[in-house]
């Protein structure tokens, strides 16, 4: 093989492997309609007809979902109903997830576990004093996880008391912990809407599939080598 042939092979071979597709990050969101417009979520928990009405549940059945806190004194889980003095934690007018910890200055995470990987959440976003039901201003910090392994964090600065916070990943995650920072108070998370995309899962690589990946990698390490030593 000629030395100008060769030089073409090994570009080619360098531009196949390069192609060879990586995990991609996250990105995240504060703005509901560019989270739906990149999501396209499969999914979505509005937290209805689970709360008596003009009441609330305690530690209700929320399958997929299931929602945890730590941190603080309080570890339950509520979804208030819309109706009466409830409406005091609702989003929009709706029932609502309502979670959090009190304590002095204990920053409370809420996890929320999706029961399967997704690849995209998102959820409206309150954060309030529970007994006064009035808003707190605070910032939120949120991790993702697929299983024990870290996958990804973001960190939502623009302050809420209300707003959306959503995120998109390119790695699986099958839950997602929320901390409120330690300024003003610890205040209580509020959820309506949630929204989840159900993750993708591309079938294992076949042996012919493996073979045509690899082999040109390994091809070009060879002329690499060949050409130092020629």
């Amino acid at each position: 093989m000629s030395r100008t042939s060769l030089l073409s092979l090994t570009v080619m071979l360098a531009a196949l492997c390069a192609a060879v597709p990586t995990a991609q990050a996250q990105t995240p969101f504060t703005n509901e309609a560019a989270f739906n417009a990149a999501a396209t979520t499969t999914q979505t928990f509005g937290f209805e007809n689970i709360a008596p009405s003009g009441s609330f549940a305690t530690n209700p059945n929320l399958v997929p979902l299931t929602v945890s806190v730590e941190g603080g004194s309080d570890p339950n889980v509520r979804v208030f109903d819309s109706v009466g003095e409830s409406d005091r934690f609702s989003i929009n007018g709706t029932d609502s997830l309502v979670a959090g910890a009190v304590g002095g200055f204990s920053p409370p995470t809420v996890t929320i576990q999706f029961g399967s990987k997704v690849s995209a959440f998102g959820t409206q976003i309150r954060l309030v004093n529970l007994f006064g039901g009035t808003a707190q201003t605070n910032f939120v910090f949120a991790q993702l996880f697929d299983g024990s392994t870290p996958v990804g964090n973001s960190f939502f600065a623009n302050p809420f008391p209300t707003g959306f916070l959503g995120v998109v990943s390119g790695n699986s995650f099958d839950r997602i912990s929320l901390t409120t920072g330690n300024n003003n108070g610890a205040p209580y998370q509020v959820f309506d809407n949630v929204r989840v995309r159900a993750f993708a899962v591309v079938p294992e690589a076949g042996a012919a599939t493996l073979f045509l990946t690899t082999l040109p990698c390994v091809g070009l390490v060879a002329l690499r080598r060949k050409r130092r030593n020629g």
